[in-house]
């Protein structure tokens, strides 16, 4: 659907909008100024993102890709993935952040969809990189291996008889 960008001053609120959220996220740039992304959120979602940030702003760190989901002036909830840079003044001080937010929902859709595909299927499915870490695996595949698919964010694990608990 389309890309935002925006900018944060040093207590988290927006400061500068591009027009395009209004076509993202049904909210015109105007009534954002101001506003926390958190406000953006629902309550759950708003108390996870603002620890996240938290922790990232205390050591003025970029950050790339972060999911979060957002709610639409229209009621319903997308997916956004964020990414920022820090913004620093002359002496070095944080002023704040610049960054982008992607609209994901619909990609996360499909992912949704191909997944459960993929377990719909009775055949053992699974994807593996150039290292030999699972990457993906249907749950026949958890079925016959004995152990449950990973956390989608979790990173990759290779499987071996002393550690994971989990796959793909």
């Amino acid at each position: 659907m389309g890309d935002w960008v925006w900018e944060l001053n040093t207590d988290g609120r927006f400061t500068d909008v591009s027009e395009r959220v209004q076509k993202v996220l049904g909210r015109a740039p105007a009534w954002l100024l101001g506003r926390r992304p958190f406000d953006l959120m629902p309550a759950e979602e708003a108390r996870r993102m603002e620890a996240v940030f938290r922790s990232i702003v205390a050591d003025a760190r970029p950050f790339h890709d972060l999911e979060c989901t957002c709610l639409h002036g229209n009621g319903g909830l997308r997916i956004m993935s964020t990414s920022g840079v820090p913004v620093f003044g002359d002496g070095g001080a944080l002023l704040g952040y610049r960054g982008v937010n992607r609209d994901i929902t619909d990609q996360r859709r499909r992912e949704a969809e191909l997944r459960a595909l993929m377990d719909a299927i009775p055949d053992l499915i699974f994807f593996k990189d150039a290292d030999g870490r699972y990457l993906e695996c249907n749950q026949a595949f958890t079925r016959f291996i004995g152990r449950p698919r990973a956390p989608r964010l979790a990173a990759p694990k290779r499987p071996s008889s002393t550690s994971p608990t989990t796959i793909c």
